[in-house]
């Protein structure tokens, strides 16, 4: 098992990967 502090981390990054995903698909629909 990882220690809570990791799986925080983990959560947290794959968070604002899947976040930073949607962005660059905003932007990218936004593009002519």
């Amino acid at each position: 098992m990882l220690p809570d502090n990791e799986t925080e981390e983990m959560i947290v990054e794959q968070t604002n990967q899947e976040i930073i995903s949607d962005i660059i698909e905003q932007i990218q629909q936004q593009i002519p």
